[in-house]
């Protein structure tokens, strides 16, 4: 496997793992919230959106690399 062909398995593992995590955030920004402490729950949720920032600029980049072929 080139270099090329690694690095978009990678980012396609990478943006699959940050969806995985998904779930698990959205539980805690609940429970955090739930417990009163709406201010960690914010800053969970500021997470989760840069985590969704970094799957589309992972989802970008497979596209870049792709440029009309397989990887």
């Amino acid at each position: 496997m080139d270099d090329i062909s690694k690095l978009a398995h990678l980012l396609l593992h990478w943006i699959e793992h940050n969806r995985s995590h998904e779930s698990t955030y959205l539980d805690w920004i609940q429970r955090a919230g739930e417990s009163g402490r709406q201010d960690v729950a914010v800053e969970i949720r500021k997470s989760l959106e840069l985590s969704h920032g970094m799957s589309r600029h992972f989802e970008k980049a497979v596209e870049l690399l792709k440029g009309g072929r397989d990887v």
